[in-house]
Protein backbone atom coordinates (compact mmCIF):
# COMPACT_ATOMS: atom_id res chain seq x y z
CA UNK A 1 0.00 0.00 0.00
CA UNK A 2 1.21 3.20 -1.05
CA UNK A 3 -1.40 5.50 0.93
CA UNK A 4 -1.91 4.62 4.25
CA UNK A 5 -5.55 4.76 5.74
CA UNK A 6 -5.55 6.04 9.22
CA UNK A 7 -8.49 4.15 11.37
CA UNK A 8 -10.03 6.01 14.55
CA UNK A 9 -11.88 3.41 16.77
CA UNK A 10 -15.45 5.58 18.01
CA UNK A 11 -16.28 3.75 20.82
CA UNK A 12 -19.31 5.86 21.14
CA UNK A 13 -20.67 5.77 17.61
CA UNK A 14 -19.26 2.23 17.32
CA UNK A 15 -17.42 2.26 14.64
CA UNK A 16 -14.38 3.41 12.83
CA UNK A 17 -13.39 7.09 11.08
CA UNK A 18 -11.28 6.00 8.20
CA UNK A 19 -9.27 8.77 6.57
CA UNK A 20 -6.41 9.04 4.06
CA UNK A 21 -5.41 9.14 0.60
CA UNK A 22 -8.48 11.64 0.05
CA UNK A 23 -10.95 9.61 1.51
CA UNK A 24 -12.69 10.72 4.83
CA UNK A 25 -15.45 8.54 5.90
CA UNK A 26 -17.33 6.81 8.74
CA UNK A 27 -18.10 2.95 8.86
CA UNK A 28 -20.15 1.33 11.08
CA UNK A 29 -21.15 -1.83 12.49
CA UNK A 30 -23.72 -4.14 10.88
CA UNK A 31 -25.53 -7.52 11.18
CA UNK A 32 -27.04 -9.39 8.46
CA UNK A 33 -30.11 -12.09 8.98
CA UNK A 34 -27.62 -15.08 9.37
CA UNK A 35 -25.86 -13.35 12.02
CA UNK A 36 -22.57 -12.51 9.78
CA UNK A 37 -21.20 -8.98 10.78
CA UNK A 38 -19.59 -6.35 8.67
CA UNK A 39 -18.33 -2.85 8.51
CA UNK A 40 -20.34 -0.63 5.99
CA UNK A 41 -20.29 2.80 5.05
CA UNK A 42 -23.89 4.23 2.78
CA UNK A 43 -21.51 6.96 0.90
CA UNK A 44 -18.21 6.92 0.71
CA UNK A 45 -16.23 9.32 -2.40
CA UNK A 46 -12.89 10.49 -2.48
CA UNK A 47 -11.73 14.24 -2.28
CA UNK A 48 -12.30 16.09 -5.73
CA UNK A 49 -14.51 12.95 -6.86
CA UNK A 50 -17.70 13.03 -8.42
CA UNK A 51 -18.45 9.73 -7.94
CA UNK A 52 -19.67 7.90 -4.34
CA UNK A 53 -20.22 4.19 -3.69
CA UNK A 54 -21.09 2.29 -0.46
CA UNK A 55 -18.65 0.15 0.66
CA UNK A 56 -19.14 -3.33 2.69
CA UNK A 57 -16.53 -5.09 4.42
CA UNK A 58 -17.47 -9.07 6.08
CA UNK A 59 -15.49 -9.36 9.32
CA UNK A 60 -14.72 -13.01 10.92
CA UNK A 61 -17.63 -15.12 12.61
CA UNK A 62 -17.05 -13.35 16.41
CA UNK A 63 -17.47 -10.14 14.87
CA UNK A 64 -14.33 -8.89 15.04
CA UNK A 65 -11.08 -8.69 13.22
CA UNK A 66 -7.27 -7.33 13.48
CA UNK A 67 -6.55 -4.05 12.70
CA UNK A 68 -3.91 -4.80 9.92
CA UNK A 69 -6.91 -7.21 8.33
CA UNK A 70 -9.77 -4.97 8.46
CA UNK A 71 -7.31 -2.10 7.34
CA UNK A 72 -6.27 -4.80 4.19
CA UNK A 73 -10.17 -5.15 3.61
CA UNK A 74 -11.01 -1.88 3.40
CA UNK A 75 -8.02 -0.47 1.41
CA UNK A 76 -9.09 -3.60 -1.25
CA UNK A 77 -12.77 -2.72 -1.51
CA UNK A 78 -11.65 1.16 -2.18
CA UNK A 79 -9.59 -0.69 -5.09
CA UNK A 80 -12.48 -1.78 -6.86
CA UNK A 81 -13.82 2.12 -7.08
CA UNK A 82 -10.77 3.60 -7.65
CA UNK A 83 -8.33 1.23 -9.04
CA UNK A 84 -5.43 3.71 -9.17
CA UNK A 85 -5.91 5.68 -5.35
CA UNK A 86 -2.80 4.84 -4.01
CA UNK A 87 -0.67 4.85 -6.94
Amino acid sequence: MAIELDFYYDEKRQGYWINGGGFDFFAYFTEDEEKNTYIECDSVCREGDDFKTSIQVKLGPSGQVHRDILETAVHNELNKWWPNWDA
